[in-house]
């Protein structure tokens, strides 16, 4: 039986670009938790989600930094990528471990990244 992501949270500001996001982990699986476009609701979507296998999270939105939310993922140990157009000095030493990957991303490469780091290898299209 395939290995599907399981619940992934998208925190991303960006419209077109939370879409692709849902639509490529849809096809690989994912269940969606988001996309949301604020750390508050990201705050509470994660308090509230019991089960959180991954997440994928734009480093700013509308000028808040999203290191709260990456520290909050960090300790609940769920895996996480970050997206942005900022390089790797923009993150803080403690989250320098943490994958980012330049924007404008291929959601597919995202999705296939996430897999990875959640453990369960690149799943196929279905």
């Amino acid at each position: 039986m395939e290995e599907k992501l399981g619940h992934v949270l998208i925190l991303e500001d960006e419209y077109l670009i939370a879409f692709d996001l849902a639509e490529a982990f849809e096809k690989y699986g994912a269940m969606i938790v988001g996309p949301f476009a604020s750390l508050a609701s990201a705050r509470a979507a994660i308090e509230n989600t019991p089960e959180l296998d991954g997440a994928v999270i734009d480093i700013n939105l509308r000028g808040e930094l999203s290191f709260p939310i990456a520290e909050m993922l960090r300790e609940r140990h769920v895996p996480f990528i970050f997206t942005s157009g900022y390089d790797q000095l923009a993150i803080p030493s403690s989250l320098c471990q943490v994958p980012l990957v330049a924007k404008p991303a291929d959601a597919g490469e995202v999705a296939g990244l996430l897999a990875n780091l959640i453990g369960k290898g690149r799943p196929t299209l279905q």
